[in-house]
C-alpha cells in the first residue's frame, strides 16, 4: 500500500483500481486525503 487507510478495491474491464487515503487531523485543505490508483491486468502501475 502507498497511504496508511485501505478504502476498496474496483476491477475494471481492461484495469484494476485501488483507493487508499491518510487521516487528515490537521484539516489542511491542499492536503492529499485520497488517491485512486490504476493497475493494469499484470499489476502494473499505470
Amino acid at each position: 500500500m502507498e497511504l496508511d487507510i485501505w478504502g476498496g478495491f474496483y476491477n475494471g474491464d481492461d484495469a484494476y483500481y485501488v483507493v487508499e487515503g491518510v487521516n487528515n487531523e490537521s484539516e489542511n485543505d491542499e492536503a492529499e486525503v485520497i488517491r485512486i490508483i490504476k493497475y493494469d491486468k499484470t499489476w502494473k502501475r499505470i
